[in-house]
């Protein structure tokens, strides 16, 4: 029944993955079972959030089912969630910015040191910030006042389980926000610093290999332009699933549009021989190209497939 299995679904967001699988088939039986001697074989939908309902809450099931004691008191645990978020987004917005304008001073005096720098301090920072909060959370806890606070009621409707997507696509909102901090990355350094590409086809250079090319990097800009594009649309895509986990109509739109631009992109990338100086064979970038397309293509038609099978399931 697809309303328990959502409704299992906002459980398991809140067990731990040591025997997960396990715990929410044996809530599934009981569930089922449940049901069953209520309302028979054939039960409505009113019956079946009724049944969710008595059951209770997704938080009360999954605290109940772990018999662990909470890291965080409860009325800790929401501002808990709420700091580590904002703290996370304003490293992410605070290294952006500098290299934005580290880029906008000296674009061609960076190198790859610079940008592995970039990523490793970005990285500590929110290392450091989230071990940092998680112990002042901790602490705050084991104070007996604030210990003894509760949380806001625990008002749960059983409809909400109604707009949870059981699709396994969407991303879990630490997915999410790595991904909107990398592609926020990406778009910069892609536009800022093409030549990066130059820059490694003359380290393989180095190890032997020949290249049977080079990329012009005039030609090149365009197509970085384009691939922003969809860049942003896809993180985009990363806020809306971090703020509501789950997936609209039109956002599952947008996401085939990305997923069929890809093999597109890289097809006509393939072809443009312009994009190519010196070419006298495929091995370099244009055989990533057509790597790219080939496998962004098997891509898009198993998502077509997934999308099809849940339309007419």
């Amino acid at each position: 029944m697809k309303l328990i299995d959502q409704y299992l679904s906002l459980v398991g967001k809140r067990l731990p993955l040591r025997g997960k699988k396990d715990l929410l088939k044996e809530l599934e039986t009981l569930i089922l079972d449940d049901i069953e001697e209520r309302f028979g074989p054939s039960p409505k939908e009113a019956d079946i959030l009724y049944a969710l309902k008595q059951f209770g809450s997704p938080k009360e099931v999954a605290a109940r089912y772990t018999g662990e004691k909470p890291l965080f008191a409860p009325a800790v645990e929401q501002l808990y969630r709420f700091i580590l978020a904002v703290m996370i987004a304003g490293i992410a917005i605070g290294f952006g910015v500098s290299a934005i304008v580290a880029l906008a001073r000296q674009p061609d005096s960076l190198e790859v040191a610079d940008l592995a720098g970039f990523l490793f301090g970005m990285v500590n920072a929110i290392i450091s910030g989230t071990g940092t909060v998680t112990l002042l959370a901790i602490g705050a806890s084991r104070i007996p006042a604030i210990a003894a606070l509760q949380a806001e009621k625990d008002d749960w409707i059983p409809e909400e389980v109604k707009g949870v997507e059981l699709d396994e696509n969407v991303p879990s909102r630490v997915e999410s926000l790595l991904t909107v901090v990398f592609t926020a990355v990406l778009v910069v350094l892609a536009n800022r610093m093409p030549w990066i590409v130059s820059l490694a086809e003359e380290k393989i250079g180095y190890t032997g290999l020949v290249l049977s090319h080079t990329v012009s990097i005039a030609r090149l800009l365009p197509y970085i332009r384009i691939a922003s594009v969809f860049w942003i649309l896809e993180a985009l895509q990363h806020v809306a699933f971090y703020i509501r986990q789950k997936r609209t109509a039109l956002e599952t739109g947008i996401d085939l549009l990305i997923k069929a631009a890809s093999p597109v992109l890289a097809t006509v990338m393939f072809f443009d021989t312009v994009l190519y100086l010196n070419y006298s064979g495929i091995a370099g970038f244009r055989l990533l190209m057509l790597i790219s397309a080939v496998g962004s293509l098997i891509s898009l038609v198993f998502y077509i497939k997934k999308l099809m099978e849940k339309r007419f399931s």
